[in-house]
């Protein structure tokens, strides 16, 4: 940071989306891909890339406050109801952490978004576009 200077990642290539972990010893990447099927894991203490685990159609990469596990979105693609997936520092198998068939997600130019809150709550952009009507009561003096 102090010499203002930057350079790649060594075996970054190919690699997209990175999520640096809080405790900033690992960063997490989708595969360069138009829907990601991996996610790759770099470790900064040993200083190596692995591919950690693969899965169809995954987006939105965020960790935990904890640095124990990423969570994604999987399946966006509106093909079949999405969820949230999670896997954990050491294990190579997503688990669902649950589903999203009842949410009505805004299907942006990127895909529907998801981050993973401070607090461990989960944060999605909801579609309340044109299907609901507000109406707002003011009494003005």
């Amino acid at each position: 940071m102090n010499t203002h200077q930057f350079s790649t990642l060594p075996g970054s290539s190919g690699k997209n989306s990175p999520r640096w972990s809080p405790d900033g010893r690992y960063l997490a990447a989708f595969s360069f891909e138009l829907r990601p099927k991996k996610i790759f894991l770099y470790d900064f203490h040993l200083q190596r890339w692995a591919q950690w685990a693969t899965d169809q159609d995954m987006s939105y990469l965020s960790w935990t406050a904890d640095s124990r596990h990423v969570q994604y979105l999987q399946n966006t693609s509106g093909d079949r109801d999405p969820k949230v997936r999670r896997i954990s520092i050491g294990d190579s198998h997503p688990e669902d952490l649950f589903d999203l068939k009842s949410l009505r997600q805004f299907d942006g130019p990127l895909g529907r978004w998801s981050d993973t809150a401070p607090d461990g709550s989960q944060m999605f952009v909801r579609d309340a576009s044109g299907r609901d009507i507000y109406a707002l009561d003011v009494e003005f003096p």
